[in-house]
């Protein structure tokens, strides 16, 4: 290296070595502070040793953590707090697996509490181990119904059918089989219904769309679905009587009276645009001279009660 060269790199030399003074320094004080924390960090855990811990509050005498989970769960329902029901429930299900009473519990409070879609998994679920349970399968195939799986929950209250009939089932059969539309069947089930003896006393609780519910006859709600079927099929003569008889049966029935008031608007539609072809002087039918007419409303699903 020339004289030259090492008189050009004097000065990085000279800065760097002061570099390396001043983290020398930093370095000190930091092992000074190592010493100096551990110090402090004993200090610190002998003084939280001679705190008191705190302990755990024991159980009331002769009590377990199942008898707590059950008192909570029954204060739970007379507060109507469904979430705390279903809490205590599912704790009490993984405290006792062998005991599926407690998680087919919880598949009623879920689906009563408005809660159809876990209804419908954890109740699958139990069905797997225990497929002939009538009463497990009854509110499932609700809670299919209300989660919009039709098909799933018809197959389900057919299964039931076979097992043990009951009239009211019928009239959920029937309805689901309207919306799926299988018109043939469903007038064959809601023939059935009307054969029924116990189709002049019973009555069935239907929820509307907006809400309201109403209690009304079975039978009427039977004929007005058996005019709603007989529409879908074209015969609107049929279909005018039906749900004038389902009228006759319960006057305050509000699904057949906007049945009737659509179909006989439909008619007058239907009417109307045969007189304008009549006449050889039809002209081309704007939205304002052809209005929209309204369609007989579909049957609501009931709700038991």
């Amino acid at each position: 290296m020339s004289h030259r060269n090492f008189l050009n790199l004097q000065p990085i030399l000279i800065f760097n070595m002061k570099r390396a003074t001043y983290f020398i320094g930093i370095l000190a004080i930091l092992m000074q502070s190592a010493a100096i924390f551990p110090s402090a960090l004993a200090q610190g855990k002998a003084k939280d040793k001679n705190k008191a811990e705190p302990k755990l509050t024991s159980l009331p005498s002769g009590k377990t953590i199942p008898d707590l989970l059950h008192a909570v769960y029954r204060k739970a329902l007379l507060y109507e707090d469904f979430a705390v029901a279903r809490m205590a429930l599912m704790q009490l299900a993984e405290l006792n697996p062998d005991k599926t009473a407690y998680e087919d519990s919880l598949v009623f409070l879920y689906y009563s509490s408005g809660m159809p879609a876990q209804a419908v998994v954890l109740g699958r679920k139990r069905l797997e181990s225990s497929p002939d349970n009538t009463v497990l399968m009854e509110v499932v195939a609700m809670a299919e119904e209300n989660t919009g799986l039709l098909k799933d929950a018809l197959d389900r209250y057919e299964q039931l059918e076979k097992k043990s009939s009951n009239v009211l089932r019928k009239y959920r059969i029937a309805t689901l089989q309207y919306r799926l539309k299988r018109y043939g069947e469903c007038q064959a089930t809601i023939n059935s219904i009307m054969a029924h003896a116990a189709s002049d006393t019973l009555k069935v609780n239907i929820t509307y769309s907006d809400g309201s519910s109403q209690n009304v006859k079975l039978k009427a709600a039977a004929l007005n679905v058996l005019g709603m079927a007989a529409f879908e099929l074209g015969q609107l003569e049929d279909a005018e009587a039906l749900f004038q008889a389902s009228l006759q049966m319960d006057k305050d029935f509000v699904q057949p009276k906007i049945n009737l008031n659509a179909l006989q608007q439909q008619k007058a539609a239907k009417t109307d645009s045969a007189q304008d072809q009549g006449s050889g002087s039809e002209k081309p039918r704007t939205t304002k001279d052809n209005p929209k007419t309204d369609t007989p409303k579909k049957p609501e699903s009931p709700t038991k009660k």
